[in-house]
């Protein structure tokens, strides 16, 4: 029997995503062992048989007679401990789409999977309305080239190394936070060991000999915090990590040894004390009140992380 809860699909996401301005990439993942073949139905959700519509309403409870499904076998790209792994690629005509899953089971079952429900399509008359009937399928509204991931080659050859910089080094301790910790004590959600940027310049070497062409750095700029997700300015390097100069020492630095820079940026949300954010504070009214009292919805109910 096919396990329904085991199914797993998200439309517009890592599981259906525009991979060329022509071509969609389609996953699904079952159940491990439980499903022999997998059949994806898409086509163009404006192919309608006279007569079909709902009022005119595509997506209506009774609106049959879709006929743009075309059949595509999908490939098992993977099996992994508790999962099958299922692949196709379409190129939609005019570059939109609906779509589902005919699922056939290990015992003669015979399913749809759709965005709204899983439904037993073993009878024939069963199968023909169901294929035909719109509002269960996922959508792919456009393939537009704004969608299209591009990643720059050097990506595919780069061994990223990942660095907290209040923890990393402290390269010049007279910059360190006022009540900063001896380094080696024990860290804690608020307190400060005062590594900074010149102490990743000092390491730069050692990080290369590691082997790594790549540092992804946590959240850098202004903030009041040692982990920097609460930015109060997002143009200027906090300057107990060393300030812009710093910044712009390390960029050449680590381009020297062909070492790339990735920064956690920080744009989904702001610091309580951002100028930007207190002029909204001042201006605006609360939209909506949270558990917390704030007036302001924050991210993940911390007050300090305004949305």
């Amino acid at each position: 029997m096919i396990t329904v809860s085991s199914l797993k699909h998200s439309a517009k996401s890592e599981d259906s995503y525009a991979y060329d301005n022509e071509t969609l990439h389609v996953r699904l993942r079952t159940l491990r062992g439980e499903v022999d073949k997998v059949i994806l139905w898409i086509g163009d959700p404006y192919n309608w048989a006279e007569g079909g519509l709902d009022g005119g309403n595509m997506a209506g409870t009774e609106a049959f007679g879709w006929i743009g499904g075309n059949e595509i076998e999908m490939e098992q790209e993977a099996v992994t401990e508790f999962h099958d792994h299922w692949f196709a690629v379409f190129k939609p005509q005019k570059r939109r789409c609906r779509y589902g899953f005919i699922l056939f089971g290990k015992e003669g079952e015979k399913f749809l999977f759709g965005e709204k429900r899983c439904v037993d399509i073993s009878s024939p008359e069963c199968e023909e309305r169901e294929l035909s009937r719109l509002n269960n399928f996922f959508c792919f509204p456009y393939l537009n080239k704004i969608d299209v991931l591009n990643t720059p080659s050097w990506v595919k050859n780069t061994v990223w190394y990942q660095i907290f910089p209040d923890r990393f080094c402290n390269g010049r301790p007279e910059i360190s936070p006022e009540g900063v910790e001896p380094w080696g004590s024990t860290p804690t959600s608020f307190n400060f060991m005062g590594g900074d940027l010149w102490g990743v310049i000092d390491k730069l070497d050692y990080l290369e000999d590691l082997g790594i062409n790549g540092i992804y750095f946590c959240p850098i700029f202004t903030s009041a915090s040692n982990h920097k997700y609460d930015t109060i300015d997002h143009f200027s390097v906090d300057p107990h990590l060393g300030g812009n100069i710093a910044f712009h020492t390390l960029i050449e630095e680590a381009h020297k040894r062909g070492i790339k820079i990735m920064l956690d940026a920080v744009f989904n949300h702001l610091g309580a004390d951002s100028p930007i954010w207190l002029d909204v504070v001042t201006a605006m009214v609360p939209i909506h009140v949270t558990p917390i009292g704030s007036g302001f919805i924050n991210f993940l109910f911390i007050p300090i992380l305004q949305k």
